[in-house]
């Protein structure tokens, strides 16, 4: 099962210093670079007391205390005792390695390195001053190391986080295009009914203009992206077929500018436009939907307009589960990168949107 490591190890697209910090290809040259980092603190230092092996041992011996302590804190104390909210332990233990650390060192040390020594001796007494240096650069040491262990708890964690809320997000998608999907074929094989009983030769070429969105429906709309000429021509073969159900049915898709081979999410515009057919209805007079599609820069905009009768129907429900779906998807889609108006008016009804490309 891959972790979120290896997850943003394989993320081409992640930034190279999270990938070097978080991935386990580069466990080992994250530690080389930090002993050789602290390995320049070290040998930075001089001391004339002692000859040539003595130094190198000293500098061996405190090379060994500034690297260990912190890798025993960060690979021991913080999983087993910080991570699991055992705080008292943990900070308990680590004073108390903080103390042994320092009379082993301070003693230890100076009894390991005596025979090298080619100065006199100094009378060297633990001081308070010598205390608070050393619990200084420890708690440096242990506070860098803790530091570390933290973000990358904190990455992981924003991360898995992160996987979920995407996982969740895209299983809403689907949930929300399915019910679309359904929603505009139970329409349309309903209006496909009504006219083989009124016309059927006419019923006959509604049939062949529906399995063209059929398949339209069925195999390009699966994938995540469609092409925006094959939505718009979709658009167009649905109302082509209302019209052809409807004697008193005008519509007009126009277009400006727009660019080759962009893709779009499939089915993001049919609802509105089933709902300008639905809400355009009139048994008294002639009813219109005009379609615009328009690109500027990196916006697409899409107007949907459509007449609304004089007289409306007092059982007919606004909006409806395709337009509070479609809605829905916009907002999962884009999250605020949207722009949608719906305008209404007495004589007619609009929807604005504006899409980043």
């Amino acid at each position: 099962m891959a972790t979120p490591y290896t997850e943003l190890a394989q993320d081409r697209g992640s930034n190279l210093w999270l990938r070097f910090f978080m991935s386990p290809r580069w466990r080992v040259f994250r530690h080389l670079l930090c002993i050789f980092l602290i390995g320049l603190l070290v040998v930075k230092g001089k001391n004339e007391e002692y000859n040539l092996t003595g130094e190198i041992i000293m500098k061996v011996v405190l090379l060994v205390w500034l690297t260990g302590l912190p890798y025993l804190n960060m690979y021991y104390f913080v999983p087993r005792f910080l991570f699991r909210r055992r705080y008292f332990s943990y900070f308990l233990l680590v004073l108390l390695t903080a103390t042994a650390c320092f009379f082993l060192i301070f003693e230890g040390g100076r009894l390991l390195i005596a025979p090298y020594r080619v100065l006199p001796p100094k009378n060297e007494t633990i001081t308070l001053d010598m205390v608070f240096s050393f619990l200084f650069a420890l708690c440096v040491l242990l506070a860098a190391s803790t530091s570390i262990k933290l973000l990358q708890r904190w990455i992981e964690d924003s991360y898995r986080f992160r996987q979920i809320e995407v996982a969740r997000l895209q299983s809403e998608l689907n949930q929300l295009k399915s019910q679309v999907n359904p929603h505009f074929l139970f329409n349309t094989l309903n209006n496909t009914h009504i006219l083989i009983q009124k016309d059927p030769v006419l019923a006959a070429t509604v049939v062949l203009k529906l399995s063209d969105l059929l398949r339209y429906q069925l195999y390009d709309s699966s994938r995540p992206a469609v092409l925006l000429a094959a939505e718009i021509r979709f658009l167009h073969d649905f109302l082509e077929l209302e019209q052809l159900r409807r004697d008193q049915f005008e519509f007009s898709i126009s277009t400006r500018q727009l660019p080759e081979n962009r893709m779009v999410p499939p089915f993001l515009f049919i609802s509105f436009v089933e709902n300008a057919v639905k809400h355009s209805s009139d048994p008294t007079g002639r009813s219109q939907v005009h379609v615009f599609f328009e690109a500027t820069g990196a916006l697409l905009h899409f107007s949907c307009k459509n007449s609304r009768p004089l007289m409306p129907d007092a059982h007919r429900k606004e909006g409806g589960l395709g337009l509070a779906n479609a809605i829905r998807r916009l907002e999962l889609l884009y999250q605020g990168r949207h722009n949608l108006q719906i305008n209404e008016a007495p004589d007619h009804y609009q929807v604005v949107l504006t899409l980043p490309l």
